[in-house]
């Protein structure tokens, strides 16, 4: 009974942290980052009159597999009024204004020859203005902006927290497995065996060939390429999402941080304090965290 309880339970988290990840990325690649149209950007010069007037008019960027999403460019209207409509209201004193990072001020876009709401910023890739632009990521194939923000934040957290778990699990056996494989080859730095490092891997020639004769790829050689890629990649996701959390904390975008000003002066007026900066990303519902359930980024 114990044993098959454990076994439950690690269906049930394996399947929890699965589906965080393929539901985080998925909007991720579907969901708009938030997109200011202009109507004279490549996207939108050749959209249908009568499309356009019935207000279902719809651009397609990015997506995966030959699917592109599709967006509405009548709800990438409304969300840049409200966006725009929030960032006016923040308020600097005019007296320290060169003092504040980012402006709470609309800037004009040469390529897109339109005026866009503070914080937005021309992606070169997708050659349109995002708002609260974050970064141009290839492994989605799209922009983060202002409504994919969160999802792609917890998208490394789940990436992170799944190759921990795995790590976690494969950890013993690892150890024991390369403390009984030194002591039986001896200790090399370059491999007592094979000469391909620490790990001692075998070579892809080799591997195939072993497979063509026994039809399987021996367990021990599986584990000893599976623990360190787990392991390696969680860190990778660690350093990322730290990277995130802090930018979150302090109310900036990656591109904001990146061309803050080297002053001590500078202020962020967007900058809500850490508690509200989070709930402003991630809402105040665990629940929304924990399972995810469709949001839009409030203000």
């Amino acid at each position: 009974k114990g044993k098959r309880k454990t076994k439950t339970l690690h269906t049930i988290i394996v399947v929890w942290l699965a589906f965080n990840v393929l539901s985080h990325y998925l909007y991720c690649i579907y969901k708009s980052p938030g997109i200011v149209i202009s109507p004279k950007s490549e996207m939108t010069a050749n959209i249908d009159s009568s499309a356009a007037k019935r207000n279902d008019a719809v651009i397609k960027i990015g997506g995966c597999c030959f699917i592109q999403s599709r967006v509405k460019i009548n709800e990438e209207k409304k969300r840049c009024n409200f966006y725009k409509h929030c960032t006016t209201n923040v308020k600097i004193e005019e007296s320290t204004q060169n003092a504040h990072h980012p402006m709470p001020i609309d800037t004009f876009c040469h390529k897109c020859e339109i005026h866009r709401p503070a914080r937005s910023h021309h992606c070169r890739v997708c050659k349109v203005c995002v708002l609260e632009y974050d970064h141009h990521c290839p492994w989605i194939n799209g922009c983060i902006g202002y409504n994919n923000y969160r999802n792609f934040v917890l998208l490394i957290f789940y990436i992170m927290l799944g190759c921990w778990y795995g790590a976690c699990l494969l950890a013993l056996d690892f150890y024991a497995m390369m403390r009984e494989y030194f002591q039986l080859h001896g200790f090399k730095i370059m491999g007592p065996q094979y000469g391909t490092g620490i790990l001692d891997l075998p070579p892809p020639w080799t591997l195939l060939k072993d497979y063509r004769n026994t039809g399987k790829i021996d367990d021990d050689v599986i584990l000893r390429a599976v623990f360190p890629f787990l392991l390696f990649v969680s860190i990778c996701m660690f350093v990322f999402l730290l990277d995130h959390l802090l930018s979150i904390a302090k109310g900036f975008t990656t591109l904001e941080k990146k061309t803050r000003p080297d002053r001590n002066d500078v202020v962020n007026p967007f900058d809500l304090g850490i508690r509200k900066n989070f709930e402003r990303v991630f809402g105040k519902s665990l629940i929304n965290i924990i399972i995810p359930f469709p949001t839009h980024t409030k203000w």
